[in-house]
């Protein structure tokens, strides 16, 4: 996922770019004068440089995600790992299987983090994980939850195959509005 972080002077990417920014004009969006227009292109273009990935597909089990910001060209991959010691989850018959909420709340936590900068998310998986994510988020995590277009079932992609996926759901889902 990028990040970035303004100085007095410069923006700069987590990819080791450094996009300039005026003095005292940090976060404003627009300015009015002989350099309005030159200004407004520049934030312009720092908003497309850094916030280019709109989509994201989120795939989960029990023991890790795999988060894919993408646009139509490009795309950046995020590994989250479980901080629970339990990997296997399959629980005895007439049990849930899903792990305690607390021992959970770290690792939902981080896949949220990941999804923040996100304009539309995807949460896919093959078992009932991804329900429980989707609970975490819309009880801790109000905005990030309205973000969500859908939930699916998937069962074990590629990450390739996962991307994929994703674009053709993208894909059709703009063609209907």
């Amino acid at each position: 996922m990028r990040r970035s972080y303004r100085t007095a002077t410069a923006t700069h990417t987590s990819d080791g770019r450094t996009l300039p920014v005026m003095p005292g004009c940090a976060g404003k969006q627009s300015t009015t004068g002989l350099g309005a227009q030159l200004l407004n292109s520049l934030f312009q273009f720092q908003k497309e440089t850094i916030m280019s990935f709109n989509h994201v597909v989120v795939w989960l089990d029990h023991a890790e995600a795999h988060v894919i910001h993408f646009s139509r060209d490009a795309a950046e991959r995020e590994l989250i790992k479980t901080h629970s010691q339990h990997a296997n989850r399959h629980a005895p018959t007439g049990k849930s299987g899903l792990a305690d909420p607390v021992e959970q709340l770290p690792y939902f936590n981080d896949i949220a983090n990941a999804l923040k900068h996100s304009l539309e998310v995807l949460i896919v998986g093959p078992g009932l994980e991804k329900m429980a994510f989707v609970k975490h988020l819309l009880r801790h995590e109000h905005e990030l939850a309205e973000k969500i277009v859908s939930v699916e079932t998937v069962d074990h992609p590629s990450d390739a195959q996962l991307l994929a996926f994703a674009r053709k759901y993208f894909i059709k889902a703009d063609l209907l509005h």
